[in-house]
């Protein structure tokens, strides 16, 4: 699988900000109906990938470690019945017990990202609610933990959830929030992720964080004046007892990032074969067309 193709999970954007997630069907009996805008839609129409489309195909060492050793134990805990067993030397090769028992084993190695991927969603939905002020999960320990560390050190809004475009990475995506903070000056972008977290005599509890956390936050500061400063808050997925950490990075960690970004956008564009173009115009037009 190339991870810079359309394999699932790419989002594009259009030049002034608007999510592209999706394009309707043009022929046949679902015409009219949505499905994912692809590359092949994004350069027909000049779209930007976003910065998670970007970063898919950034090494992630750890998480691959991870994905694999899921896969061994569902193998070891879920022996093959006796019609899949045997040597494999290609999936070309494979009985049809095989590829069965093969699959339910995928479906079982997958079953824990899944979880945590779920588990992220709702962290994220859970800190953007209480960040609006609307009803959350109060029953959730981890969210409550999460309330009570953002009604002590987050000391107003500016705003959430919002598209954001750099026009000479030519790359958009959404930010989480960008906050004013209690004691700490100035303007903050904080994105909020869950994570496993490890223990060490030194340090305590502390999340497992990855290249790409604070390369995604200096994308986002950069499409600021200023630029602001990025944190990441991190919540703990992997534990029943709840963990929070805020991690905050220094103006020289974000210059480094984006130095490092611009090296991964030049990678997304030659492996998918697409750089968009900035086209003036048809942003001038869309936002004159704005009330």
């Amino acid at each position: 699988m190339n991870p810079f193709r359309d394999e699932g999970g790419s989002h594009y954007y259009r030049q002034t900000g608007e999510p592209a997630y999706e394009t309707p069907i043009a022929t046949g009996a679902r015409k009219g109906e949505m499905r994912p805008t692809t590359l092949r839609d994004a350069r027909k129409e000049n779209l930007f990938p976003s910065i998670t489309t970007c970063l898919k195909g950034y090494p992630k060492a750890a998480l691959d470690a991870w994905i694999l050793e899921q896969a061994v134990l569902a193998r070891h805990n879920y022996a093959p019945p006796d019609d899949a067993a045997g040597p494999i030397e290609s999936m070309a090769t494979a009985t049809e017990a095989q590829k069965i028992y093969l699959g339910h084993v995928k479906t079982l190695a997958n079953a824990k990202r899944d979880a945590a991927a779920a588990r992220g969603n709702e962290i994220h939905h859970g800190a953007e609610a209480i960040l609006k002020g609307e009803t959350w999960n109060d029953q959730d320990p981890h969210l409550v933990a999460l309330n009570e560390w953002i009604g002590n050190n987050v000391a107003g809004v500016y705003f959430l959830e919002r598209s954001v475009v750099n026009l000479e990475l030519k790359v958009a995506g959404r930010l989480d929030a960008c906050v004013e903070l209690v004691d700490r000056p100035g303007v903050w972008v904080l994105d909020y992720k869950g994570r496993g977290f490890a223990h060490t005599k030194r340090h305590g509890w502390r999340a497992k964080p990855r290249k790409t956390d604070l390369i995604q936050l200096a994308f986002y500061a950069s499409t600021m004046d200023g630029p602001p400063r990025v944190a990441n808050l991190y919540v703990a997925n992997d534990s029943d007892e709840p963990r929070i950490e805020f991690k905050e990075y220094t103006p020289e960690d974000q210059a480094e990032a984006l130095e490092a970004l611009r090296h991964v956008v030049k990678v997304w564009q030659y492996e998918s074969g697409y750089a968009p173009q900035v086209d003036p115009d048809a942003i001038l037009e869309a936002m004159e067309a704005k009330p």
